[in-house]
């Protein structure tokens, strides 16, 4: 079932992101024929705002898509059907977040590919064997251990993503207990700010920036991959007690609009 939950939920947000990330690195594309030229005129600088105005469109749209998919599918008069499905509140909250990072994912796939295609016209195709020979030489260079160190940032960018994720899930379903009355959405975003508080004072504690997965000072004396290992199973922690919360409050406390 949560195959089927996943399909639906990639279909359903896949129709507004996906156009959006394609026009991303059109208008990327575009402007890189106008940056091209000599003179730094009214058609760069409309081009130039129109790529700018897309990328920031582009972040915020993912954003208020993750959060409109869970509060109109589970907290309002959606959740009445979605709730009488044969399936587990877990498998909703995990459908979710998998269709949300997943997006983060490929947005941020799409806005270095609309990086690349801002610059396609400004480098001389002629240099561009050079230059990929130059990229693979240095490729060749990098030995395991920094193979290690930038698949372990890779990976920590996306539990960060899906930590920030999960706060906001909880956030929204502190909004439906009963102390929140008609404020639903006043205690979500309170709540969001405790959550961050309490991540701050737990960092403290740890010795962990848990939005970074920077290590403190207790772990400088271990190397650095293991450093990022122990941030990353610290940010799952914070990730699975996130889910569990979210997970109860729905079950014990979902008080539907």
């Amino acid at each position: 079932m949560l195959g089927k939950l996943l399909k639906y939920e990639f279909k359903a947000t896949g129709r507004i992101l996906l156009p959006l990330y394609g026009a991303m690195v059109l208008v990327g594309l575009i402007t890189s024929f106008f940056i091209n030229e000599n003179s730094f005129g009214a058609s760069q600088a409309i081009f130039t705002m129109m790529y700018i105005g897309i990328c920031i469109v582009s972040v915020v749209i993912t954003l208020l898509l993750v959060i409109q998919r869970f509060s109109k599918n589970l907290l309002s008069d959606e959740g009445y059907l979605m709730f009488t499905l044969p399936v587990s509140t877990s498998s909703l909250i995990i459908s979710k977040l998998i269709v949300a990072v997943c997006w983060g994912i490929v947005g941020t796939i799409a806005g270095i590919l609309s990086g690349i295609a801002l610059f396609a016209t400004v480098i001389p195709w002629s240099d561009i064997p050079e230059m990929l020979q130059y990229i693979f030489k240095h490729l060749g260079a990098i030995n395991s251990r920094d193979w290690l160190l930038m698949f372990e940032t890779i990976v920590g960018c996306i539990f960060s993503y899906a930590l920030f994720v999960m706060a906001i899930y909880t956030s929204l379903s502190v909004g439906q207990l009963p102390f929140a009355g008609k404020h639903r959405k006043a205690a979500s975003i309170g709540a969001f700010f405790v959550i961050y508080i309490i991540y701050t004072a737990v960092a403290s504690v740890v010795g962990v920036d848990l939005a970074t997965s920077a290590p403190g000072a207790w772990l400088m004396s271990l190397s650095v991959p293991a450093q990022m290992a122990i941030a990353m199973m610290i940010q799952l922690v914070v990730i699975f007690i996130l889910f569990l919360l979210t997970r109860f409050f729905l079950k014990k406390h979902l008080n539907l609009e």
